[in-house]
């Protein structure tokens, strides 16, 4: 006990520090005490008795007094130290329920916007497509958007109109031929590999 006494250990706790000061004169005079009594013992054993009684009894229950309140503040910090530890604990946990949901929550904003922006899109796009595996080339494809999937649509729109009306013009031809009427030219401009069929028409 005397090293902890006279040790560093706690010493940046003011409250252990006090409680120290107060243990020292007190633990000193009972080895002083301790050391009399013996020697006292040889000469007057009931002086001895009385002195150890009045004297050294009273430093040990003082003594004892003290080291009871230094266990009952280091209970106390204990306490302290474990609420402390239980309230972080339970913040912990609450940032990490909050985190959760907050992950859960942009997740299914994110599953939202793909659906409303990506997925939505195609399906409407390849639904109203979908009548050129039956030869119609007139699509009803009213998609209008500022990204890609709505250029996309207008492309595919542009360009079915086109051969649409190719086909027409070569259905007007065909008619004009079927007839007899072997002078008969394309009525509209046929671009890209079209060109090819405008001039087997036109010669």
């Amino acid at each position: 006990m005397g090293q902890w006494i006279y040790g560093d250990s706690g010493a940046d706790d003011t409250t252990i520090q006090s409680f120290r000061e107060e243990l020292r004169p007190i633990h000193k005079e009972i080895h002083e005490s301790a050391s009399y009594v013996l020697e006292l013992l040889e000469s007057d054993p009931a002086a001895a008795q009385s002195y150890y009684h009045q004297t050294v009894q009273a430093n040990v229950n003082t003594l004892v007094g003290i080291l009871d309140k230094i266990i009952d503040y280091c209970e106390e910090l204990s306490t302290n130290s474990q609420t402390t530890m239980d309230t972080a604990v339970n913040t912990l946990r609450a940032i990490s329920l909050v985190c959760f949901v907050l992950s859960l929550l942009c997740l299914f904003s994110l599953i939202q916007f793909v659906i409303r922006q990506v997925v939505r899109p195609i399906l409407h796009i390849t639904d109203r497509a979908s009548v050129m595996k039956d030869g119609r080339l007139k699509l009803d494809l009213d998609y209008q958007s500022d990204d890609e999937l709505g250029t996309l649509a207008h492309d595919l729109k542009a360009s079915m109109d086109l051969i649409y009306g190719y086909v027409q013009d070569l259905n007007s031809v065909m008619a004009r031929l079927s007839e007899g009427d072997f002078s008969v030219h394309t009525q509209s401009a046929f671009i890209g590999d079209f060109h090819l069929i405008e001039e087997s028409i036109d010669t």
